[in-house]
Formats: C-alpha cells, structure tokens, sequence
C-alpha cells in the first residue's frame, strides 16, 4: 500500500519539479498575502501544532486577526483531525485532490519522524487530571513542501479550510526535515502527591481577584497564593494559566505543581473569600530522561462500520469475533486481549481496569466503555462492548462482543 503510494508520488514528481519548484516562503508570507501564494508550490518551515481540532503550521507573530494556516497530508494519508480537506476514509493508493490538483505524499524518514513525535502526548497529568492533548512531550518544527490554498477574503465566513472553515490550506507533499525539542512534560514516572489548602479571607480575596482582567493582571495575584506556602517559583514559567467564572488555575511546565483558587460569593457581587488549592506531586518512580526519545501510537478499530461500509476481510474478521457471557467488568479484559492481537502491541506491566460505564442502549444493542491504564500514564486503552439480546429475552442471556477500541500506546527509545 505504501510502495504504490510513494509509486504515484515519483510519478507525479517529475511534472511538479520541471513545472514549478516550490517558492520558500514563511508562515506570515502565506498568511499576509493568501491570494498571492493560492494555487502555489510552496516551501515553508514552522511549528507544526496537532491538538484537538487543530491541525496547523503556528503564526505567532503574524498579527492579530489573520487567518492560520491548516495542515493535510496528500496522498491517501487520512489527516489526523476532522477538515474540509481531510478525509478519514481516504482509499488505500488514492492522491489527494485540492481544487483539481493531485498532491502526492512522499513516505520516507522524515514523515515518519514527524508523525511518531506529533502523536507523542501525555494524557493523564500526575497528579491524575485528565491531560488530553495539551501535553505533548515535543515542540515540533518541520520544513515542508506543500500546494497551499487561500480561504476566500470574507474572514467571517465558514468558506476556509480546517475545523469550522478557520483557515487557509497547506497540503503537504514532502516533509524536508523535520526537528523535534523535548518539552518539561514528564514521560512516565510514578507520582505521590500531596494536597494543601488555604480559606483566604474576604480582604485576601478581594486583592486576589480585584482587576484581574487577563492573564497578565491575575498572574500577579497569584503570587500571593505561592508566598503563602512560600514556594519560590517563577510563575511566567508555566504550562498553563486560566482565569474565568471567579477561579484561577496555574500549572507549572513540568505539570508537578499546581496552585487553584475559588472565589465564594453569598451573591453575584458580594465576596466572602475563597479556597486556594496547591497540589505539589513527586515522582516515587523517576520519569524517563528527557533525552531518551518517546513514541507514542493513536489507536482505534471500529468494526461495526467496517463491516456496514462492506470491506470483506473487516466483516470476516468481525464475524470471527469471539462473545462472552458476564458483566462488562468480567468481559472488557478478554475484549481488550482481542483488541491487542489485532493492533500488534505489547501490553505494559501495570495496565489495569480503571472503570466501565453505565449500559446504553442504541438501536436496540445495549453498549459498554471500559478503560484501561497503566501507572506510568504510558498506555491508556479503551474498549467497546455490544450485545443483542433475542425478543423477550433477558440482556443477561445475551453475549458481549468487541464493536469497537481506541487509545494511546506509548514507547521509549525510538
């Protein structure tokens, strides 16, 4: 599958290099002049960002109010995160189009190093908050060669690329090189960690929260809350600040202390104090250096819509599916064992069941969550069960089969 996709890329190559070799450009090139740069072969390097709905090249400096700039492989390569361009379904062998033109994508090292540091994320902090994908363990930067497409000049409309329409289009061809910067997040580890709180008066509270409009106002409150416990740290080098709705959160770069404060009102406008929170977590078991290299795999398999959307080996493997009787919490390990044959992984020491949701039921199949995870926050997985019972039959009678899994599966070394 990929031999033939990097096959149609050197086939195309020859006509893209002879008829228009990519013009270096910077990100704020593309985003102050689109028009100029639509329909183009460009070269560009930056800081490619892959969050929850965002799939970019970063333009800090830029300006305000510019449009950004939305990622997408070519080639049969499903994007990462949901856009107008993406396709989650591409066909193995297919090429991505954009306005007619073909962009092939070159499977070589340097894609593969992108998408192995890109996925590399941690999702439970340590002190057990859920991290979701706002805690990668690299900063990425990437040179890449791509078609870029301009959004249409209405900033207000939904017409751009990306999630919502927000933004112009690189679709990428080849990444040149790629060079990945280890962040503070730590990978691995084992944490203990300890919880203290502070009832602040009225008056500490007032000069807490009073003209605290932004995160450059209340980050100065906030030092009140560090001298309390009298911690020396520096409070502009952090992961996280938010400020909203009378609380404040503010989370150190390497996620091991965190400060929270909640304002209390008998009323919308009149204070009665607030409860200041610090959780300060150790690690028991050292994280890995941060000059080992991590990997991390997004994992899913859905076998109910493979089968529906007719691919022949997914329904022979569905149909091959094994059942088992029980409650979900007896089940979703045996499920999980299956779901592991399939994706090729090695479970890690540790791995446990953590919960199972309350049974749904969705056209007339009863359906169950179970999560998995392992102390180190390297590999969290999740399986799906369904079963359908027979008319006017208990659902206990009923088997469980594996309809769907998904998580991260994390790897240091490479």
């Amino acid at each position: 599958m990929k031999r033939t996709a990097q096959l149609i890329f050197l086939l195309f190559l020859p006509a893209l290099s002879t008829a228009q070799s990519p013009q270096k450009v910077s990100p704020c090139d593309l985003v102050k002049n689109p028009q100029k740069y639509t329909g183009q072969w460009v070269e560009v390097r930056g800081t490619v960002n892959q969050f929850f709905e965002d799939f970019s090249l970063g333009t800090p400096d830029c300006g305000r109010l510019l449009r950004g700039i939305w990622l997408a492989y070519g080639g049969d390569e499903n994007t990462p995160v949901a856009s107008t361009a993406n396709g989650h379904d591409r066909k193995p062998g297919s090429v991505l189009k954009i306005a007619g033109i073909p962009v092939p994508l070159l499977r070589d090292a340097n894609l593969e190093l992108l998408q192995r540091r890109l996925n590399a994320t941690r999702r439970i902090m340590p002190d057990g908050s859920p991290c979701y994908d706002q805690c990668p363990f690299y900063r990425v930067d990437a040179t890449i060669i791509g078609l870029f497409m301009a959004a249409t000049e209405d900033e207000h409309s939904f017409s751009g690329y990306g999630h919502l329409g927000c933004c112009h289009l690189l679709a990428i061809r080849q990444v040149a090189d790629v060079e990945a910067t280890r962040t503070e997040i730590p990978a691995g580890g084992k944490f203990a960690c300890t919880v203290d709180t502070w009832d602040m008066s009225v008056a500490e509270a007032d000069e807490a929260f009073r003209q605290c409009e932004g995160p450059s106002d209340c980050l100065k409150p906030m030092h009140l809350v560090a001298q309390h416990w009298r911690d020396d740290v520096d409070l502009d080098h952090r992961h996280e600040f938010n400020q909203q709705n009378g609380e404040m959160l503010w989370r150190s770069a390497d996620l091991l202390t965190s400060y929270q404060v909640k304002a209390h009102y008998s009323n919308e406008s009149d204070p009665t104090g607030a409860t200041a929170t610090r959780t300060v977590c150790k690690a028991i078991e050292p994280p890995f250096p941060s000059s080992t290299p991590v990997s991390c795999r997004e994992l899913s398999m859905d076998m109910t819509n493979d089968v529906q959307a007719g691919k022949k080996q997914a329904a022979a493997t569905a149909e091959a599916t094994d059942t088992w009787l029980g409650e979900p919490s007896e089940v979703a390990s045996l499920a999980l064992d299956e779901a592991v044959r399939r994706w090729g992984i090695q479970l890690l020491p540790g791995l446990a069941l953590q919960q199972c949701s309350e049974p749904m039921v969705f056209q007339g199949a009863q359906q169950v969550t179970c999560d998995f995870a392992e102390p180190s926050s390297m590999q969290l997985l999740s399986v799906g069960l369904e079963r359908r019972r027979r008319p006017h039959r208990p659902w206990q009678t009923a088997p469980w089969k594996l309809a769907q899994a998904y998580g991260l599966s994390c790897t240091a070394g490479k």
